[in-house]
């Protein structure tokens, strides 16, 4: 029996490597490995690593304002007054209220100094009024005194506080005596014309100066009828 040792001439013979079968495997277990077990920096570069790159990148760098900052400032200094605006308002409020207060105190001030001026005016007319009064009472009783003599009695005076506090004498009488003297018709008649005349010793006398002169005047006419019928 003889042996085959030689190779047929069709017959495909496989070529197994077994080192490159293992390098095979070995890099698709790496291939494997990265696609599951990625870096980070890898995985920036999907939707959701896209998303996180661009709130970066829209996040505002030093010294930069973001745009909604930046609006909400703009909001923020149209809405504010300004500061010279602020200020002129904090100016200006108070110098009107005291300028007003200034005003209205001015005026009261005026006014109580008018009302009194007035009140003055008053006080002191009527003073001279009083003084008046009191220097022609007085007089007007002293004439009637001065004449009546013995027949005149005391001076009685009324009086009326003034303004300034003092008295003043605003009437006043003197009384007298207009009777006859009993049996003595001629003495009467003596009697009757000095209280006619004390009666009318004022420069102006009184109503009731004339009525006493007109008594006095009426007791002369009898007491002249009583010494015409003694003499006959």
């Amino acid at each position: 029996m003889s042996t085959v040792s030689g190779l047929y001439p069709n017959a495909i013979t496989p070529t197994v490597s077994p080192f490159g079968d293992l390098a095979q495997r070995a890099q698709q277990r790496r291939d494997n490995d990265a696609a599951v077990f990625a870096p980070v920096e890898e995985t920036e570069t999907t939707a959701p690593g896209q998303n996180r790159s661009d709130r970066r990148d829209n996040q505002p760098q030093p010294g930069q304002s973001s745009p909604s900052n930046v609006a909400a400032s703009v909001n923020t200094a149209s809405s504010s007054p300004s500061e010279g605006e602020v200020q002129a308002s904090s100016e200006t409020t108070p110098a009107d209220d005291t300028s007003a207060f200034a005003r209205q105190r001015d005026e009261g001030r005026a006014a109580r100094q008018q009302a009194e001026q007035r009140q003055l005016d008053q006080d002191l007319e009527t003073i001279r009024e009083l003084a008046a009064r009191d220097r022609e009472v007085r007089a007007h009783e002293q004439a009637h005194q001065a004449i009546g003599g013995q027949y005149a009695g005391g001076m009685s005076l009324t009086f009326e506080r003034g303004p300034d506090g003092k008295r003043y004498a605003v009437a006043g009488e003197v009384p007298i005596d207009i009777s006859p003297v009993p049996g003595n018709p001629e003495a009467t008649l003596l009697k009757a014309e000095q209280v006619r005349r004390a009666a009318l010793a004022p420069a102006e006398p009184s109503a009731q100066d004339r009525s006493v002169a007109a008594a006095a005047m009426q007791l002369k006419m009898d007491a002249q009828i009583d010494v015409r019928q003694e003499r006959r």
